[in-house]
């Protein structure tokens, strides 16, 4: 069974953490094998988030961040303080785009009234 497609936003990440798990590494001299062996995960794992096969998860990014002693953000840039602010604007930004009829609903049919004070609620966690 085929993979779902990976959003470009999925790409950028695994890019990112790629390219910073190998700049880490090489600068603190450590390299796969020894790496994979500190954290007691298989090569084949470790591997696929330098190969960008594979997204590490929270927990596994804090692993890793602990066993090179970097922060958690010098390897994924999801875990940087203005990344969630830049996901708030957005949310900011859809609320204004309900309110200003420019969301459609699937099949672009127009969101009704009832529709929208529901995305509305979900957006603020009512």
């Amino acid at each position: 069974m085929p993979r779902n497609k990976l959003s470009d936003f999925e790409v950028h990440i695994r890019e990112e953490i790629s390219k910073n798990l190998k700049r880490i590494t090489k600068s603190k001299g450590i390299n796969q094998t020894q790496l994979s062996d500190k954290l007691g995960i298989p090569a084949s794992t470790l591997s696929g988030y330098f190969a960008k096969r594979s997204t590490p998860n929270a927990g596994m990014v804090q692993k890793i961040s602990d066993a090179l002693g970097v922060k958690k953000s010098d390897i994924d840039p999801r875990c940087a303080d203005g990344f969630n602010k830049d996901r708030n604007q957005k949310t900011f930004d859809l609320k204004k785009a309900i309110d200003n009829d420019e969301v459609m609903s699937y099949g672009g049919k127009q969101l009704s009234k009832l529709e929208k004070e529901m995305v509305k609620r979900i957006l603020e966690g009512k």
